[in-house]
């Protein structure tokens, strides 16, 4: 399968200090993206919903060689790199107006049972539109992150309603930037990869503890945990330069 391309500039609303848009805007660039090439191939969010369906993301990976500049035009490519009967593989690879890379990513993707509040395997319609194309420019080191074991910093963060998405809920690409939260101010430092693996949805009214634990090499741990019953709403890793 041919990679589905498109475009994205950075808009003023998407850029923070120093004019830079961070991992939460290239997640949002990303799931945009999927979801108009999965609406593209016939497999979108309104052609599952009617087998009581929904897309959900589990685990999401990112590199990144810079983040974009306020006023930069991307170009995106994606395309479906694996599919088995519960998950799919997308990849993405960003480039600049030079063609330049800026980040590459990797996501597992699931569907959701509506009704049973778990994964369900997929239609066997779905897995005849989709067809894969070449091989993801990543993958995961680990095949699942462990629990927090230590926390050296830690920050609480509630819902607001400006931060709920069409389901009702903090869209994953939101929480990329909870993760980071705790860390301390460094301008000098440079995020290069992400990992985060999505366990539990993050719900208004849940208080939420964003906690980091520093090691060795530019490498934190990081735990999204609900405050009333300890639940992992995601675990993640981070590299910095």
């Amino acid at each position: 399968m041919a990679p589905y391309r498109t475009r994205f500039r950075v808009r003023v609303y998407e850029a923070g200090p120093g004019g830079l848009a961070g991992p939460e805007t290239l997640a949002n660039y990303l799931q945009e993206s999927a979801a108009s090439h999965a609406d593209l191939l016939g497999v979108g969010a309104d052609s599952i919903a009617a087998e009581g369906l929904a897309w959900i993301l589990t685990r999401l990976k990112l590199r990144m060689s810079r983040l974009p500049l306020l006023g930069e035009t991307l170009s995106l490519e994606t395309w479906p790199a694996k599919l088995d009967k519960r998950l799919a593989l997308r990849a993405w690879r960003l480039t600049d107006s030079e063609g330049a890379p800026i980040a590459s990513a990797i996501a597992h993707w699931g569907v959701f049972d509506i009704v049973r509040r778990r994964l369900s395997s997929f239609p066997i319609w779905l897995t005849d539109r989709v067809a894969t194309g070449a091989p993801a420019p990543l993958d995961f080191a680990e095949r699942s992150l462990p629990a927090l074991a230590a926390t050296t910093n830690e920050v609480i963060l509630t819902p607001r309603r400006a931060e709920l998405d069409v389901n009702g809920h903090v869209n994953n690409a939101r929480l990329l930037g909870w993760l980071l939260e705790p860390l301390p101010d460094r301008p000098d430092r440079h995020l290069v990869e992400i990992d985060a693996a999505f366990r539990s949805e993050c719900r208004p009214g849940d208080v939420v503890h964003s906690r980091a634990c520093k090691g060795s090499g530019g490498l934190w741990r990081h735990a999204l945990t609900r405050g009333t019953d300890g639940t992992d709403l995601v675990r993640a890793f981070s590299h910095w330069t």
